[in-house]
């Protein structure tokens, strides 16, 4: 099979535009598009790296976006007894 031309940068962004159209507002997305929306979101969102940064301003912003990535992982990983023990247990969040 062919090898297809690199992707230049505006193709990239069309891509990964459409796929998050998909995934939160259009509706039935590909797989394609939930693995491009979820390392898009890892590398945004901090999931491998440290949230620290000397300015404690940027250091909160980081921690909130690894809040959330943390969040949408609960909810699309664990089981509905897991997350209802720990959501309901704790109060709402």
């Amino acid at each position: 099979m062919p090898q297809l031309p690199p992707k230049g940068p505006s193709e990239i962004v069309e891509e990964r535009r459409m796929a998050y159209a998909r995934v939160f507002f259009l509706g039935n997305p590909s797989k394609r598009d939930l693995e491009l929306v979820e390392d898009d979101l890892f590398v945004f969102c901090r999931g491998a790296e440290s949230t620290f940064h000397p300015n404690q301003r940027m250091s909160d912003v980081y921690t909130g976006r690894r809040e959330v990535l943390q969040r949408i992982m609960e909810f699309g990983l664990l089981d509905y007894a897991t997350l209802f023990q720990r959501y309901h247990t704790r109060g709402r969040r």
